[in-house]
């Protein structure tokens, strides 16, 4: 909860439309080719990103910033 309430803090005080958070695991580590994100957007929507490949997360993160 300390990472989403940093993440919400950047966006206020950047004035950017969403982050992704990423939280790193033992099982999603740097190296991983998986990985679960958190996006949150200005508006303090979140959506959970589930664990899946990075290429797939990344399609669907760029679907989502289309929709801000």
């Amino acid at each position: 909860s300390d990472a989403k309430k940093s993440a919400k803090k950047i966006i206020k005080n950047k004035d950017i439309d969403a982050v992704c958070l990423n939280i790193i695991s033992k099982e999603d580590s740097f190296g991983s080719d998986t990985n679960e994100i958190d996006f949150i957007d200005k508006k303090e929507n979140e959506t959970k990103l589930k664990k899946d490949t990075k290429l797939s997360i990344s399609f669907k993160i760029i679907e989502l910033a289309k929709k801000i």
